[in-house]
């Protein structure tokens, strides 16, 4: 029987990479289980993490006495490293950091790790077999071994250190700054490896960017389905206190079985996201906005009309709950503010209320303030709009005048405005054409704000107003002759 003894070379710079891709083989199943968790940057994750267990595999596969095989294997574990792994790597953190960037930005890397495996290709071969046994021309019999080394830092600069801190200086969800941190901690091991070629650091030490990947993503699955436990738990009370009064009220009446399409759905959505997302300067215009629709509704009674304000209070509350836990507290406030209301014998009573509650949330929201950059993206979208409304003008003309992708623009609007780019251009449209009604004709009106047809304007008018075009002229042209005579 022959026995082969295991050395500590042969350990270190074999074995050890192969436990670290068993480490990432592990993680990849795990993340297979929860991709649902991951969401569509699995994909990007589980491509790197299969280029990455392939290239740890190779030490183990050098030692081999398969000499054609293992050389050509060197080649593709690198290649698909550093050409699909590493950019597919980077692609998946700016999804999991919810940070639009233009894919064809995402080419340059993968255009570099290609000119870097180029580089790997042409270059003399490196520790495990001789020039002369090259499977093709020597090219560049100048290049050392060093060389590659230095080029490969390089590359993972691009690659990995760029990126990583773009996304980081960003706001971004814990968890998603610790996948961040592991990815660094990824791209040291490469560089002190090649460095110092400390290759145990290269493999292993990359193998805790595994883990600490598995980890983070356990945790924050942990917190996700702790936060549905105790919202489940909170629901019963929150549903008692949402309509906590001293008197017996019968709430059936206001809860049809078929929905009423003439509710405010839309400015009850518009306020209850502004709040979640802390844009306190909006909140007021969102309240008022939802509360004016709502007396509409109600038909100006005052008994329906409290009802709806402690609903809407309600969903504030509830939301802000299960975002940001701290239930019992709010639940008490919440109870306070339904007796509030029920205690309230006018309009002005009640709005006072939502409108305070509405702001003191939208404080508690915990969100991120908003970056000087996108607060400058939103300044020239709202410009480049006020200065082109009676164009005919689409996202894609105002993406191209400022220089970013339709999604980045559209996402970054709607996160600081809590409307679309769509909406606000309406808005500026119609309270322009208000003016103009007053002086001219409703097609010339509809050409001069940017509409294409006059019967369309007078559609979106109605909707946005209540009225149409000319039920706002006559009102309003009588109103105006009344003052000046």
């Amino acid at each position: 029987m022959v026995y082969t003894e295991l050395d500590w070379h042969t350990f270190l710079r074999a074995i050890i990479p192969f436990i670290a891709a068993n480490v990432y083989l592990m993680v990849l199943i795990y993340f297979t289980l929860v991709r649902a968790r991951i969401g569509s940057a699995y994909a990007y994750f589980a491509t790197f993490m299969a280029c990455i267990i392939l290239f740890l595999s190779g030490p183990l596969i050098n030692i081999m006495p398969i000499e054609n095989g293992k050389r050509w294997f060197d080649l593709v574990r690198n290649v698909l490293l550093f050409s699909l792994g590493m950019p597919a790597l980077v692609y998946g953190l700016f999804i999991q950091a919810q940070i639009t960037v233009r894919r064809e930005i995402f080419i340059i890397p993968i255009l570099l790790g290609m000119a870097w495996s180029l580089l790997f290709v042409i270059a003399p071969p490196f520790y495990y077999h001789h020039l002369d046994q090259q499977p093709w021309p020597k090219v560049f019999e100048s290049i050392t071994n060093q060389d590659i080394y230095n080029a490969q830092i390089l590359l993972v600069t691009i690659q990995l250190l760029l990126p990583s801190l773009f996304i980081l200086y960003r706001p971004i969800k814990r968890y998603v700054a610790i996948l961040v941190y592991a990815v660094l901690l990824l791209y040291t091991c490469i560089c002190i490896g090649n460095i110092f070629q400390k290759w145990v650091v290269y493999y292993a030490g990359s193998a805790l960017t595994a883990i600490i990947w598995a980890s983070a993503i356990y945790r924050d699955i942990q917190m996700t389905n702790e936060k549905v436990k105790q919202h489940y738990l909170h629901q019963s009370s929150l549903a008692i206190a949402q309509y906590a009064a001293p008197s017996n009220t019968h709430f059936t009446e206001y809860y049809p079985k078929k929905i009423n399409e003439s509710y405010p759905f839309k400015e009850r959505a518009a306020l209850i996201e502004t709040v979640a997302f802390a844009r306190g300067a909006l909140v007021a215009d969102r309240v008022q906005n939802l509360l004016h629709a709502l007396k509409s509704f109600s038909q100006h009674n005052l008994a329906t009309y409290r009802v709806r304000a402690k609903e809407v209070l309600f969903m504030l509350f509830d939301s802000l709950i299960f975002n940001s836990g701290n239930a019992a507290t709010l639940i008490k406030q919440l109870e306070e503010k339904g007796q509030a209301l029920e205690a309230c014998t006018s309009f002005t009573q009640i709005d006072d209320i939502i409108q305070h509650e509405a702001k003191f949330l939208a404080s508690l929201s915990g969100k991120t303030e908003d970056s000087p950059a996108d607060s400058a993206l939103v300044d020239r979208i709202k410009t480049f709009i006020l200065s082109h409304y009676h164009k005919d003008i689409s996202l894609n003309d105002i993406a191209d005048e400022i220089g970013a992708s339709r999604s980045h623009i559209t996402k970054n609007f709607k996160n600081l405005t809590a409307q679309t780019i769509n909406q606000y251009l309406i808005d500026v449209r119609i309270n322009k054409s208000k003016e103009l009604l007053l002086t001219q004709s409703i097609t010339n009106t509809a050409f001069d704000v940017g509409f294409n047809n006059s019967a369309y304007f007078s559609t979106v008018f109605k909707k946005q107003t209540g009225c149409t075009p000319k039920e706002y002229q006559r009102v309003h042209t009588t109103t105006t002759n009344k003052t000046m005579i």
